[in-house]
């Protein structure tokens, strides 16, 4: 498989003013081509929630866009990731998941970009509300 067509993707908390200031989830994902545009998880995950956000991403129209017609999608094995809710989703708009091993994220490239943002948020002098666009 070429990774020019694996759109990567996977969630990444992030604390803000210290460990007790509160936090934002962000989804994110890539491929070779470019990125999506980061999406706020709101609350507590959940399948539903999960497959809203990637619709609400234009996930459909983005893959192949980024990827070419015959892109596949990679997710880690979260609960909401394998949940039925979520594969029905994948089957029934024909997206390849691209195996991936549990507990395994250091097979995922996007670990790079959460680190680099995780530097730079941190840096940050006045650490912003959850309401700020990272």
């Amino acid at each position: 498989m070429r990774h020019t067509k694996v759109l990567f993707s996977d969630e990444k908390k992030f604390n803000l003013d210290g460990p007790d200031g509160g936090a934002i989830m962000i989804w994110g994902a890539f491929s070779l081509n470019g990125t999506m545009e980061l999406q706020v998880v709101q609350g507590r995950q959940t399948a539903a929630g999960y497959v809203e956000m990637l619709q609400r991403a234009t996930f459909m129209t983005e893959g192949p866009r980024l990827c070419g017609n015959d892109w596949v999608f990679q997710q880690d094995n979260a609960t909401i990731h394998s949940a039925r809710l979520t594969k029905n989703f994948f089957q029934e708009n024909n997206i390849t998941l691209l195996d991936h091993p549990v507990c395994s994220p250091d097979l995922n490239p996007i670990e790079n970009i959460w680190g680099w943002m995780a530097r730079e948020v941190y840096t940050w002098t006045s650490v912003p509300d959850s309401g700020c666009p990272l």
